[in-house]
């Protein structure tokens, strides 16, 4: 036999629940709607080494007495500068740290797809070329402008993919420049173009690639 239909409950108790359900989808959905944390400081974009540049300045004091540092960040393949300067999460720690951030982007459009011109041996400090010009002439640009106040030893460069090949090759040809090299799944220097998808060196090799581009500058 089939049941009567249940009476529906009260409306105070109707009201309970919807306040009930309300309550646990807050809990919920608090992680989804939160608004992301108020930056420190601000973006611009300015003109640097023949890239477009964007550059993070923040408001809070450098983390050493000689000045601010100064992070280079360089996008991958199939990437934009303002890809990297969304998704980068960089203000956080140069909200912390009192550093600035340029992420250029890769010049004329890169070598293809937006990629950095990494690959094979043929980079030299005392010849630089390719992108390898382009973002030594940023740096010297950016220490030119007194008004961010970069410590020249707060240097640092580093890259994602392709980015990240860039970031190792000018770590290799210009040490006196960069303090510090980071590198994410980046191909190693002497990677030619159609070793993306594997190792394409041996570290004696690469090791010696490395230090041929910066003219023995280059540490072991």
């Amino acid at each position: 036999r089939a049941r009567p239909p249940r009476p529906p409950p009260p409306p105070a108790r109707r009201r309970a629940a919807a306040r009930a359900l309300g309550a646990a989808l807050a809990v919920v959905l608090a992680p989804l709607v939160t608004a992301p944390a108020t930056a420190a400081g601000s973006w611009s974009q300015r003109t640097a080494g023949g890239m477009t540049v964007e550059l993070y300045r923040p408001s809070t004091a450098p983390a050493l007495p000689g000045g601010r540092a100064l992070m280079v960040s360089l996008h991958g393949c199939v990437q934009t500068s303002q890809v990297l300067k969304n998704g980068g999460n960089w203000t956080a720690p140069a909200d912390e740290h009192g550093m600035d951030v340029a992420v250029p982007a890769a010049p004329n459009g890169g070598v293809l797809l937006g990629c950095g011109d990494y690959y094979d041996t043929h980079h030299s400090r005392t010849n630089p070329a390719r992108h390898d010009d382009n973002l030594l002439d940023l740096v010297s640009t950016l220490l030119a402008d007194a008004s961010l106040g970069i410590d020249p030893d707060q240097v640092y460069v580093s890259g994602l993919s392709s980015g990240g090949g860039q970031a190792m090759v000018m770590g290799c040809l210009a040490p006196d420049v960069f303090a510090g090299v980071g590198i994410a799944a980046g191909p190693t220097v002497g990677t030619t173009s159609g070793r993306r998808g594997r190792v394409g060196s041996t570290l004696a090799r690469g090791g010696a690639a490395c230090g041929a581009g910066g003219g023995g500058r280059a540490g072991g």
